[in-house]
């Protein structure tokens, strides 16, 4: 006897009304948005670090733009 709930992953509560097919169609819907969901976030990360970097650059050549300019005026 199974007293315990398990659960599936694969589990869709069935909505009454539509057919399998549209069953598929939703949770492959479901599915598709998730994966753009964690390519948007993936991307906004990506760029997140770019700025980083391109600021950590930008600030070591204007460090080494004014250390050129002062160590030429002596």
């Amino acid at each position: 006897m199974v007293t315990n709930e398990r659960l599936c992953e694969s589990f869709v509560k069935w909505e009454q009304g539509f057919s399998p097919k549209e069953h598929r169609e939703m949770m492959d819907r479901e599915r598709r948005q998730e994966w753009e969901s964690k390519q948007e976030h993936y991307l906004a990360k990506m760029a997140g670090t770019f700025a980083i970097i391109a600021g950590v650059v930008g600030a070591g050549i204007g460090a080494f733009i004014t250390w050129l300019l002062t160590r030429g005026g002596h």
